[in-house]
């Protein structure tokens, strides 16, 4: 095979080099168009006002830029700045403006998606609101539960449309069974609605579980020690007793022998005002004693008993005479 001798080849190569650069440039300089999703930062919202709803997080962008120019952007280059100072009360409109967007070398806004981002603003206010229990699941019939937390209300904040209606806050107490006579404390979060704050955010929540009681008043006679009274008796000899004590225990109490009132004289012979005592069974507990003193005297003397009317007297056959004659005269 013949060889071939080229000459000028540095001119050809250069000429290749040209015409490389020249293609780049073209095809570089060549308007492209892309879609960009970038951050939207919020700033300037006035003091009270809340956003209630309407927030974006981010918007989309179509450039228009050389390939080149295209290539080096990313969604870090790129955010758009909302200025909330000028908002109010209620619904407000807020164009997003590609004229905030920052200025880059040769690339062109074409479109935002959405161009306008709708607020609704509302007031921010406080309030103090109460805690209650909400009970999940049945208590057994000889038993009660109470729940107390500490502290027993909080202040939440919000948007004025949220907490309008909110006059108390339930948290949920669950029953687990078998339920134990005792107290039980834990920590619990608020339940609060999204966009409402609480001061504290969590509270401790005291639950006391016992047997189910009522209040029975009973009448017992006033006891007293016989040598010790000095022949003195109560007045008034009977009492009311008002006592608290499992349900299941109320109907035998009238006649449970150890539940009994008592004086204790003492030794000052003179004391005529004294405190009355009780005795208690198990698991009763004592509420009141009416009265709460009784008086010791000594007891009256018996009144001699009625003397029967005498018949009326018959009159004599002497009388009944005289009485005849004075009718005849």
């Amino acid at each position: 095979m013949p060889f071939v001798k080229f000459s000028g080849y540095k001119e050809l190569l250069l000429a290749f080099t040209l015409a490389l650069a020249l293609w780049y440039g073209m095809s570089g300089s060549e308007k492209l168009e892309s879609q960009l999703e970038v951050r939207v930062e919020y700033r300037g919202l006035p003091q009270g006002l809340v956003v209630r709803k309407g927030y974006i997080g981010k918007v989309s962008l179509r450039l228009r830029a050389s390939a080149g120019v295209l290539r080096s952007v990313s969604e870090r280059d790129f955010s758009v700045q909302m200025d909330l100072s000028g908002v109010h009360e209620g619904e407000n409109m807020l164009a997003v403006n590609p004229a905030y967007l920052p200025n880059r070398g040769g690339i062109e806004v074409i479109e935002v998606v959405p161009s306008r981002i709708e607020l609704h603003v509302d007031s921010l206010v406080s309030r103090t609101v109460p805690l209650t229990a909400l009970v999940q699941g049945a208590v057994p019939g000889d038993m009660e539960l109470t729940a107390a937390f500490v502290p027993p209300e909080v202040k939440i904040s919000g948007a004025a449309s949220l907490i309008r209606d909110i006059d108390k806050l339930e948290i949920p107490v669950h029953i687990e069974l078998p339920l134990v006579p005792g107290t039980k404390e834990s920590r619990r979060t608020l339940p609060l609605p999204d966009g409402v704050d609480a001061a504290p955010a969590d509270v401790a929540v005291v639950v006391q579980a016992g047997m189910k009681r009522r209040q029975v008043g009973i009448v017992r006679n006033v006891m007293l020690d016989a040598e010790a009274s000095d022949g003195r008796v109560a007045v008034p000899n009977k009492v009311r007793i008002t006592v608290r004590l499992p349900e299941s225990a109320a109907v035998g109490a009238v006649s449970d022998p150890n539940l009994r009132a008592y004086v204790r004289p003492g030794h000052d012979a003179g004391a005529s005002l004294l405190p009355v005592q009780v005795d208690l069974p198990a698991a009763v507990e004592l509420v009141s004693v009416d009265p709460p003193r009784v008086r010791l005297e000594k007891p009256r003397a018996p009144a001699p008993p009625k003397k029967a009317q005498q018949a009326k007297k018959k009159p004599s056959k002497a009388g009944a005479s005289a009485s005849k004659d004075k009718k005849k005269r």
